[in-house]
């Protein structure tokens, strides 16, 4: 309930410019920061995870694709597949899910997004309880597996500075076309 209340509020002052039509390049995002324990602006070094690179229940790891959305979304970041000498791991899961409690104009949620950077033990292994996490809503169905990945990189790499908000965002440049 308290989502709902929150999503409605944060609705009313969002942009009014955000489209929902389809061929339009800016999409509403609703984003809700779990954690905040990798500060991703210091993180120069990030490694895809095997196994944590699902859109629409398909593994997405080695697609040449994601690594030049993600070179364009973090400029200036290194970016590895499966790179065991970073200290950071980047992983996701995106999946329609219809979710009637995350509201943005009357609209419900119908794609669900799980990004995550998390530092890497001495071992190597992901260190689970040092991350930053954000999960995120899109309103929108019309998307391919790769412009619902860089509409989702593309939020959680925007700075958030409370639990939830609307994020607009912008995809010209981001690599494959939605």
């Amino acid at each position: 309930m308290l989502r709902i209340i929150a999503l409605s509020l944060l609705a009313l002052l969002a942009f009014s410019a955000v489209s929902f039509g389809a061929g339009r390049s800016t999409y509403a995002v609703a984003a809700s920061q779990q954690r905040y324990q990798v500060d991703l602006d210091r993180a120069e070094c990030i490694s895809i995870a095997p196994n944590r690179a699902t859109i629409f229940g398909k593994d997405f790891f080695d697609n040449p694709e994601i690594m030049k959305i993600l070179q364009a979304a973090w400029p200036g970041k290194q970016i590895y597949r499966g790179y065991a000498n970073c200290p950071y791991v980047l992983g996701f899961t995106i999946l329609f899910y219809t979710d009637r409690a995350v509201k943005y104009r009357g609209e419900s949620s119908v794609v669900s997004m799980a990004c995550q950077v998390c530092a890497r033990k001495s071992d190597a292994s992901v260190d689970d309880s040092v991350c930053s996490y954000k999960n995120l809503y899109l309103f929108r169905r019309d998307v391919t597996p790769l412009g619902a990945f860089k509409i989702g990189i593309k939020a959680f790499v925007q700075s958030q500075s409370n639990g939830w908000t609307i994020i607009n965002v912008d995809v010209e440049g981001l690599g494959e076309n939605q």
